[in-house]
């Protein structure tokens, strides 16, 4: 029964169902995500906290619309919670031959520093990263509309002549 909610709860994550996921919880629920950078120093405080099935159909539909995050896919494997029920020597020593062999992250997670950066911004906070593009952004328009001025104005042609002149 719990293996086969777990693996249910897998699924609809690991296939992007995610407009389906608030139907795992009651109305009234408790879900937080806090980075464990702060579970490990001890502070409560998280990224997200989401007290009602209202609270979490909000954040799906803010995660397909507003939020900027890399492109990312997940894998939930569940079977081990039988395996570790029926067979606990033998899943206790297959997960610490795991956890040993298998890498941290992904070796590229990253195509450089500069990306790295971005994202870790976006995750710790996704309000200074929207502003911060919003600026580059409007700087850009600026200089592109600046540069539209000058090559559209009647002057344009004329200007490139005395300057080839001077060549």
């Amino acid at each position: 029964m719990v293996e086969e909610l777990l693996a249910a709860y897998a699924d609809c994550i690991d296939s992007d169902r995610l407009e389906e996921w608030p139907g795992f919880f009651t109305e009234k629920c408790l879900y937080k995500i806090i980075p464990w950078e702060n579970v490990s120093q001890n502070l409560a405080l998280g990224w997200i906290l989401c007290e009602s099935r209202g609270m979490l159909q909000d954040r799906v539909v803010a995660h397909r619309t507003a939020n900027l995050y890399a492109p990312h896919r997940y894998r939930h494997i569940v079977g081990a919670v039988l395996g570790l029920f029926l067979f606990p020597p033998v899943t206790l020593i297959a997960y610490i031959v795991l956890a040993l062999a298998l890498p941290v992250k992904p070796p590229a997670l990253y195509a450089n520093r500069e990306e790295e950066t971005f994202w870790r911004g976006v995750s710790m906070a996704p309000d200074d990263t929207f502003h911060s593009l919003k600026r580059k952004f409007t700087d850009l328009e600026a200089r592109l509309g600046h540069m539209e001025t000058q090559v559209a104005s009647g002057d344009f042609e004329l200007h490139r002549k005395f300057r080839d002149l001077g060549r």
